[in-house]
């Protein structure tokens, strides 16, 4: 029963990756389009450039992003932006560059939630500190996210104001077994070790 003058709260919808399933995934037009769409949290990937800098990319390279194959972490954000990040989703998209987190942040209206997910290790985690800082982002409205559990111990040391969660995937250890790894008190060890804010789970058979 909702009692008269209170509030009923519902799910919150997270935009993956920005509004992707109409634009092209992990870039502007993709964020901009999902605050457009009402989203109530966007989801982005980063990764760390050769020069240091906070891309915007889920894969490790650009092959299918981009039809070029560049490794981000052997490139620099000026080598990647000069690529179409956006013309294999849809003409409409074309001349979309590889952006950097500080882009994504500077767009992000008041009262919403961005997921930043980092896809790689801890040597991340001090660029990202500093775009934090340098664009004054609301830490309430931060959530990093991340399957290395080095990268969320790293976060809590660098950003103790920012929730970070710790990613992972439960599997079967046989076909029909019914048994699952990790189990549950291996997530817990972890999430004591790494000191994580939340856990983020999904399970595959």
């Amino acid at each position: 029963m909702v009692m008269s003058g209170s509030r009923a709260e519902s799910q919150m919808i997270t935009a993956h990756r920005g509004a992707s399933h109409d634009a092209q995934e992990n870039t502007l037009a993709a964020f901009r389009l999902a605050w457009e769409q009402q989203a109530d949290a966007i989801e982005g990937d980063f990764r760390l450039t050769a020069d240091g800098r906070v891309g915007c990319i889920h894969d490790a390279d650009t092959g299918r992003t981009c039809g070029v194959k560049r490794v981000v972490a052997e490139s620099r954000l000026d080598d990647l932006r000069g690529l179409d990040f956006g013309r294999w989703k849809a003409p409409a998209f074309s001349g979309q560059p590889c952006c950097t987190l500080e882009e994504v942040l500077e767009i992000m209206p008041g009262g919403k939630r961005f997921f930043i997910e980092l896809k790689t290790g801890p040597e991340i985690v001090e660029p990202l500190g500093r775009v934090v800082e340098q664009c004054a982002a609301d830490a309430s409205s931060l959530v990093v996210i991340a399957f290395d559990e080095r990268t969320i111990a790293a976060c809590k040391k660098r950003l103790p104001g920012v929730k970070a969660h710790w990613l992972t995937s439960f599997k079967e250890t046989r076909t029909g077994s019914n048994e699952w790894r990790p189990t549950a008190g291996q997530v817990l060890e972890t999430v004591l070790r790494c000191g994580a804010d939340g856990v983020g789970l999904q399970a595959r058979r």
